[in-house]
């Protein structure tokens, strides 16, 4: 499982300011709420300071002053959740595979990178299927494990792919009733289901972006369902590349 310190940071951030509201709303709310039962009845007062004032027939001042201890239990548990996440916050540190695998081998020259960040071994992955015969000369970079795609975004997925060990097949043939087209990635789950992964690095090109919306609406109408077992991503969406971990995580990896 992987996780970035960002996250935790996020997480942080959205405690403290889940806090904050509920002590606005505390700070609205004057005195503490005290009950008593007397012959079989349970009798309200409210508390300010030293002094406290009978609220029995008060629904709406009961019921305010309730939330009230609630909110104080709540937050008191916000708090200590806050003050765990800060703590994973400063201690934990980025797993990023290629970074590990790259000073493992510059402290230790002569270590192949690709045998650290090979892909799991899986014989539907390295087994013969129907790929992409257009534009080969358009085949320009090299994942780690030696799959050669057409993008660096591509080659950022099936990077990401290989080191967490996911098999996944490049530019494979899909076919939707009477169009067939060439996945950018088909990956296999664990659980042996397969989901494409089709990247759209060239939305600005309207005649690019129209082809990419009717070949999604076609996996549609094939019966791929979006983000289930039909996942597309645009530039914008892997401009930090560590992104693509977390759609992997959200959408591949099994719960």
């Amino acid at each position: 499982m992987y996780f970035r310190k960002k996250e935790f940071t996020d997480v942080a951030n959205a405690l403290q300011k889940q806090i904050e509201e509920i002590q606005h709303e505390l700070d609205k709310c004057p005195g503490h709420l005290v009950w008593r039962k007397k012959h079989q009845k349970i009798y309200y007062s409210e508390r300010i300071d030293s002094e406290e004032h009978g609220i029995t027939h008060d629904t709406e001042k009961i019921h305010r002053l309730t939330r009230k201890k609630y909110l104080q239990e709540y937050a008191k548990h916000l708090s200590n959740n806050l003050e765990i996440i800060k703590y994973c916050a400063a201690h934990y540190t980025d797993l990023i595979p290629e970074e590990i695998a790259a000073k493992l081998a510059q402290e230790n020259p002569g270590l192949p990178v690709k045998a650290m960040l090979a892909s799991r071994t899986d014989a539907w992955a390295s087994a013969p299927y129907q790929k992409n015969p257009y534009y080969k000369e358009n085949l320009e970079y090299s994942t780690t494990s030696g799959i050669v795609v057409r993008s660096k975004s591509e080659r950022e997925i099936g990077n990401a792919l290989e080191a967490m060990r996911i098999p996944y097949r490049y530019d494979a043939k899909i076919t939707c009733g009477d169009m067939a087209y060439y996945a950018d990635f088909v990956i296999k789950r664990t659980d042996g289901s397969l989901v494409i992964w089709e990247h759209f690095g060239r939305t600005h090109d309207k005649i690019y972006r129209a082809k990419s919306e009717i070949r999604i609406k076609d996996y549609i109408h094939a019966g791929y369902r979006p983000w289930d077992n039909l996942v597309w991503t645009l530039e914008s969406d892997i401009k930090d590349s560590r992104n693509i971990r977390k759609i992997i995580r959200k959408f591949i990896l099994p719960d």
